[in-house]
């Protein structure tokens, strides 16, 4: 009855909701801001595309590290095993909050998720970096990734800027003596290095698979579809059907 009622008198939004007393511009920039940027390129540039999507489910310092290691690990076939040592020279800040040697304290999920040691051996170890991959007891548990972990040491490297997060050099030394390296200077998922929308399609199902819930499960295929072809449909509220 109620919702019935404000749609016949015709509810707006917020009014003023960015240069209002208590709009965004006063309550979270205290007025400091350049409103013509609002509208600049309005309708040929589109800002979300410079937005940033997360591939892996952790410390997004930690990403530069975990592409470096996929991709030698793909140019090359390693087999975990044979790795002697693996170097990662990074930025000031990437080596102080996520550079230590892996250690499970209170919070295993918190330590791995921030933990470049730990996440570049499961993506050595396993070839993606995953949610399953930091439950607490998959953590504790991982004897193979843990081993693998004590062998990733981090660096500093003074030329980067302190606050780098995207750029890195990567070291993996072999018990054959060979030594593969490797550099970064982009993030996989940002603006320069985009996700196709068949990975963000990937990511979204794994999702799904890690949630456990059978109608989400068997739906992924028909939920892709739907966001995939999201302006040709007419009605919005079928997706809901399968969730």
């Amino acid at each position: 009855m109620l919702s019935a009622a404000l749609a016949k008198k015709g509810v707006t939004g917020a009014t003023d909701m960015f240069e209002g007393e208590y709009g965004f511009y006063n309550l979270y920039e205290r007025g400091n801001v350049q409103s013509e940027r609002v509208t600049q390129d309005l309708g040929e540039h589109f800002g979300v595309m410079d937005l940033s999507i997360k591939p892996y489910p952790c410390c997004r310092m930690t990403h530069a590290a975990i592409d470096a290691a996929l991709e030698v690990s793909d140019s090359h076939g390693i087999d975990p095993a044979d790795i002697k040592e693996v170097q990662i020279s990074a930025s000031k800040m990437v080596s102080d909050m996520v550079g230590a040697p892996f250690k499970i304290r209170e919070n295993p999920q918190v330590d791995a998720q921030f933990s470049i040691p730990y996440t570049v051996a499961v993506a050595l170890r396993n070839g993606d970096v995953v949610l399953r991959d930091f439950t607490s007891e998959t953590i504790k548990s991982a004897a193979p990734i843990l081993e693998l972990a004590r062998k990733i040491k981090v660096s500093v490297n003074p030329e980067l800027p302190d606050n780098d997060i995207s750029s890195l050099h990567m070291s993996i030394r072999m018990l054959n003596g060979q030594t593969l390296a490797h550099t970064l200077d982009a993030l996989k998922g940002s603006p320069l290095k985009p996700l196709s929308f068949d990975e963000c399609a990937a990511k979204f199902k794994n999702c799904l698979e890690y949630s456990g819930k059978p109608t989400f499960i068997e739906n992924g295929d028909l939920i892709v579809d739907f966001i995939f072809n999201l302006e040709k449909k007419e009605d919005i509220g079928v997706i809901f059907d399968y969730l």
